[in-house]
């Protein structure tokens, strides 16, 4: 069995290359740096370390070893440690969605099938059925999407958790695909009429400029700043279904 000592500067702690080292691991900020502590089998703890930042030390007693070395060369820091679970709740940046308004006063401007067709840029389906496909998805799937839930917002406990999901290539899961015109979602398949140009729509909805315009098929739609999103991961979900 192995412990091993991770420390680096704060501005170069990225959670999601960190979240997959399960719960033989500890976390803790003190020195003005972060501390990950790992325990396990060497042939288990040591390929995990490959490819993470910071500076490392083999833990024995009271102090810390270079690999190779008998000689210590520095004491433990003496932290405050939490588990990943308590850890990734607050680090982990939080997805959420502004909520949803009534569109009846934006008449005349409706939805109706038409359009150019082509790939669709939003997904909007349940929290679970996002943690479902996250878990056994490769990497290379999830790292280009970004995502945002409505959790917060749910005007009854017992409702399932909305998210929405952007990127190039969406999750093959139950729900409501969207297409994106400059920052306005609208329902694959679907379009709004009058054929105005985007920057009208965006004027008629009071949409900032940098926030982006979820058009549901059923006259609702929410204003959700682009800074809401964040990097989808299976830390960040797990984390939001803890919350639920």
């Amino acid at each position: 069995m192995e412990v091993w000592l991770i420390r680096l500067p704060p501005e170069q702690f990225e959670p999601s290359r960190f979240s997959e080292l399960g719960e033989a691991a500890c976390y803790s900020r003190c020195e003005e740096s972060v501390w990950i502590k790992l325990w396990g089998p060497a042939d288990v703890i040591r390929p995990k370390l490959m490819g993470l930042p910071g500076e490392r030390w083999l833990e024995s007693g009271d102090k810390l070893y270079r690999v190779g070395q008998r000689v210590p060369v520095r004491r433990a820091p003496q932290c405050d440690w939490v588990p990943p679970s308590k850890w990734f709740r607050i680090q982990l940046p939080k997805a959420t969605v502004a909520r949803r308004f009534n569109n009846s006063l934006r008449y005349p401007l409706r939805l109706a099938r038409g359009g150019a067709e082509q790939l669709p840029w939003g997904l909007q389906t349940t929290l679970s059925e996002l943690a479902g496909w996250t878990e056994t998805a490769a990497d290379a799937q999830i790292k280009p999407l970004s995502w945002a839930t409505s959790a917060a917002h749910r005007q009854n406990k017992s409702d399932e958790p909305r998210c929405l999901v952007l990127g190039p290539v969406l999750p093959p899961v139950r729900g409501r695909y969207f297409f994106n015109i400059e920052r306005v979602l609208v329902p694959a398949g679907f379009h709004w009429r009058p054929a105005v140009s985007v920057d009208v729509v965006r004027s008629v909805f009071g949409v900032p400029n940098q926030a982006w315009l979820l058009w549901e098929d059923d006259q609702r739609y929410t204003c959700i700043d682009a800074t809401t999103f964040a990097p989808l991961s299976r830390a960040s979900v797990r984390a939001a279904q803890m919350e639920v």
